[in-house]
């Protein structure tokens, strides 16, 4: 009975010991989309999209998202904006395809963790008034832990309320590239590798 008794406390143990070194494979962040000021009908505005790494470094993305109203796709995509983006680097750039869906493959070296990480913004003219929503399609994102570790996107709709038009409908967008006069500030160019990034091959960042 001792025996038995000192052998099942040390299977355990082992096993207590092998869960706690196992590396958790439940890996999840989130991507929110949320416009700088309310919304009106035929009004040119600015969506931002922004990924929560749920306190984990991720140094890449790779996935689409959808658009849609509630009018028989009513809007207009005007333009994706990379400025003041986290990632810097872009094997493909946010780009339209057919049915409002915006793919894109991004990364940053060194990874970035955070609850508000700015991936790109979207200019868009939304001619009706009703809800407006943005649906993350297969979203796969890697962590900057330099095996490659897949992250799951968790698919979660945002959905803008678009009031009724105003008597001047506004174009937001318009107004800040007008009010900008900031000179392009100063970078450096680096020689990158990263294994999740362009098959592993250097690259200048």
């Amino acid at each position: 009975m001792k025996y038995e008794s000192f052998k099942m406390n040390n299977l355990s143990k082992v096993f207590l010991l092998i869960t706690l070194l196992a590396p958790s494979l439940a890996f999840s962040a989130t991507i929110n989309v949320s416009s700088i000021s309310a919304v009106f009908a035929e009004d040119t505005s600015i969506l931002e999209v922004y990924l929560n790494t749920e306190g984990q470094t991720i140094n890449s993305i790779d996935g689409s998202l959808s658009l849609s109203d509630e009018r028989n796709d009513n809007f207009e995509i005007r333009e994706i904006i990379l400025a003041n983006s986290v990632f810097s680097i872009w094997p493909r750039k946010p780009s339209l395809e057919e049915s409002h869906k915006i793919s894109f493959v991004g990364g940053v070296p060194g990874g970035i963790s955070g609850d508000r990480v700015l991936l790109f913004k979207i200019i868009v003219k939304i001619n009706e008034s009703g809800n407006f929503t943005i649906t993350p399609n297969k979203i796969t994102a890697y962590l900057n832990d330099g095996l490659g570790t897949s992250v799951d996107i968790t698919k979660n709709i945002s959905t803008i309320l678009i009031g009724d038009k105003k008597a001047e409908p506004q174009d937001k967008w318009k107004e800040i590239v007008a009010n900008d006069n900031n000179a392009p500030a100063p970078f450096s160019i680096e020689l990158i590798q990263d294994p999740n990034l362009f098959d592993g091959k250097k690259f200048i960042y």
